[in-house]
């Protein structure tokens, strides 16, 4: 890793359906290169202050993704190298295979969460491995998600 810092999100909210899991925003790394998963924000804009908590997940995944492209974004000078990652947003659900629920959160749908792992625990994504973040509401709500990573 070069320490190429870049970041990926949802650029617009995101709805999601009651009771569905649904994977938000999805990296994957360049087939020959790890990138390290730094952290991720969250945030939701639910109404119910007695809502119950969205279930949010940090996934390994594989197998087919649908899914609508999302930037990644170099987070210092843009004449730094490009970004060889690739990211997806509001994939269709059901049709990626979760092989691994690295991380879990309830969050409530008022609110949302920032979450930046230590050095230690940051989660280290194989070359042609993919990520995401798979979200889970009791009821209809609509999110943004951003991925913070490092090639």
């Amino acid at each position: 890793m070069a320490r190429l810092d870049f970041f990926a999100h949802t650029n617009g909210e995101i709805a999601l359906a009651t009771a569905v899991a649904k994977t938000v925003l999805q990296i994957a790394a360049p087939a020959n290169q790890r990138v390290a998963i730094k952290g991720f924000s969250i945030s939701f804009d639910g109404t119910s202050a007695t809502a119950e908590a969205v279930v949010v997940e940090l996934c390994r995944q594989s197998g087919a993704t649908t899914g609508s492209s999302a930037a990644t974004i170099a987070k210092r000078d843009p004449a730094w190298p490009t970004v060889q990652s690739t990211a997806l947003k509001n994939l269709t659900a059901g049709v990626e295979t979760t092989d691994e629920v690295v991380q879990q959160w309830d969050v409530h749908p008022q609110a949302g969460v920032d979450y930046a792992f230590t050095l230690e625990d940051e989660v280290i994504l194989a070359g042609g491995g993919k990520i995401g973040v798979r979200c889970t509401a009791p009821a209809s709500v609509n999110c943004l998600a951003k991925l913070f990573c490092e090639e």
